[in-house]
């Protein structure tokens, strides 16, 4: 086997990662932004509607969580964070339901994924 053919499999685990990291950080940042108010979005009945003080507090979670996020990749795989990847991982999010975030980490939690397992058992307690 040569090196070339060893790159697309390297590179498709990578982008796994990160799926499985963007699945994790809507999934939270989800069920805070829920946790803040009982209004939903008009066009999605499942994303949680946050305005006002609510807002700040909703952004201030979303930045912790994804700072996290990002030293917990940086060390466990010592290697730079990509963030164009991050970019289309959460871009190719956006085109989905809230509830669909959270319905794969639920999934992927059921199914023992050591990405979300670690995740969930890292932020559980500090997020």
């Amino acid at each position: 086997m040569s090196r070339y053919q060893c790159i697309p499999y390297q590179k498709d685990e990578i982008d796994s990662i990160y799926e499985k990291m963007a699945y994790f950080y809507h999934a939270k940042c989800e069920i805070y932004d829920r946790s803040l108010t009982y209004w939903r979005s008009r066009f999605d009945r499942t994303e949680a509607f946050v305005v006002g003080e609510q807002r700040k507090y909703s952004i201030h979670h979303a930045e912790l969580l994804r700072k996290k996020i990002f030293e917990w990749y940086r060390e466990k795989f010592k290697m730079p964070f990509d963030i164009e990847r991050w970019k289309k991982a959460n871009n190719d999010l956006c085109r989905m339901s809230a509830q669909y975030p959270i319905d794969m980490c639920e999934y992927f939690l059921k199914n023992n994924d050591e990405i979300i397992c670690e995740l969930d058992g890292l932020f559980e307690v500090n997020v």
